[in-house]
């Protein structure tokens, strides 16, 4: 059992599981990193039922963030998400390595001479941050070191002042981030009862505060060795065994703002089976047709399944062309689209689109959907 980032393509999750097999593993099963931290730091028969869980997981790599519940012998992501670009812990590094090339112009052509150079240095880097950040006054703290191999003149200088601006700047953009994707899946503060902080980069007091400074009323999950906890919970749910299910609706929003569900929720990641739908394109004069995917939010007050796009979170759109030419279409015939969809066991819904009169075809992965783990023996 493997943990994978929320909103990494499938192609990453693909190569991951051939990773695995070239290891040596017969079989690879992914979860998303922060749902397994969760299982990391409490056995999920002890979890409360009336516990509404929020998860970040904050790492080197990606920010990600879920919100879990216990239902009966299952964990239901009530929603999940992610950041694999900015917010990764490996951003700030980037971050105060250009403040250093800023303060030694000349590092930046021993850089670009020596193509392993910024990965090295960043390494360094995270090291000297991390004994900055864990004074009490990383304000005052400035680090004198050389790195080898690069030949200069003079020392570079981590400034504590430097590295305390750029973790505070983060940490605000993870809590608006985190407030955003409350907000985006219908919730607000009041519905979380508790708040699990995974991940290297949580790990940090200075960052730690300014999480919690947005959260606020809401218990936090003490653990120890956050960074340690989805390797931990991946070995828990080897151990309890599982099957994973949608946890919510997976369709598309309509012209008129109905949502037409094409996955229901429960449908089993391990049918390996597909469904068909058909659209009809009801404009004749149509070029292309918008798809525009995603799911109904599990906000079990209002139910799972709706006619209406209330509570819709969309998660991706597809264009696919109709019409070979303009007026193609005359005489009223309309268009029809067949659309194949299914769940693979990376974790992705996978959409396979084809026009009945262009014959143009369109494929998308879809991640970023919520999942639930439906764990053996554990008691209903």
């Amino acid at each position: 059992v493997v943990g994978t980032p929320v909103n990494v393509s499938e192609e990453r999750r693909a190569g991951l599981v051939r990773s695995a097999a070239l290891a040596g593993f017969q079989k690879t099963r992914l979860v998303y990193e922060p749902t397994s931290a969760l299982v990391g730091a409490i056995d999920p028969s002890r979890m409360s039922r009336q516990s509404t869980i929020l998860v970040i997981d904050w790492g080197g790599g990606t920010l990600d963030l879920s919100i879990v519940k216990r239902s009966g012998d299952a964990l239901r992501e009530l929603a999940v998400d992610g950041d694999v670009s900015k917010l990764g812990g490996s951003q700030m590094d980037e971050r105060l390595l250009e403040a250093l090339i800023a303060q030694q112009p000349g590092l930046k052509a021993k850089l670009a001479a020596k193509p392993e150079g910024r990965d090295l240095l960043k390494v360094q880097i995270e090291q000297h941050k991390r004994e900055i950040l864990e004074n009490a006054f990383p304000e005052d703290d400035d680090v004198e070191f050389w790195p080898p191999g690069f030949d200069l003149q003079d020392p570079l200088v981590l400034r504590g002042v430097e590295v305390v601006r750029v973790a505070t700047e983060m940490a605000n953009q993870a809590a608006d981030r985190v407030l955003e994707f409350l907000f985006r899946s219908g919730m607000n503060l009041s519905h979380i009862s508790q708040v699990l902080f995974a991940g290297g980069v949580c790990q940090c007091p200075l960052i730690r505060e300014r999480l919690q400074e947005r959260l606020v009323d809401v218990e936090v999950i003490e653990t120890s060795a956050p960074q340690q906890l989805t390797g931990r919970g991946c070995g828990r749910l080897l151990q309890y065994g599982f099957e994973v299910q949608l946890a919510a609706d997976f369709g598309a929003r309509q012209s008129d703002g109905t949502f037409c569900q094409i996955l229901p929720t429960g449908h089993d990641l391990g049918l390996g089976a597909y469904r068909v739908a058909d659209f009809m394109v009801t404009d004749p004069l149509a070029q292309e047709a918008v798809f525009d995917f995603g799911i109904l939010s599990s906000d079990e007050s209002r139910g799972m399944v709706s006619s209406e796009a209330e509570g819709f979170v969309s998660l991706g759109s597809m264009f696919l062309r109709c019409q070979q030419h303009e007026g193609q279409l005359r005489g009223g015939s309309f268009d029809v689209v067949r659309l194949y969809s299914g769940i693979t066991p990376t974790l992705a819904v996978t959409v396979y689109a084809e026009s009945n009169v262009g014959g143009s075809s369109a494929s998308q992965s879809i991640t970023g959907v919520p999942l639930l783990i439906r764990l053996n023996g554990l008691e209903p």
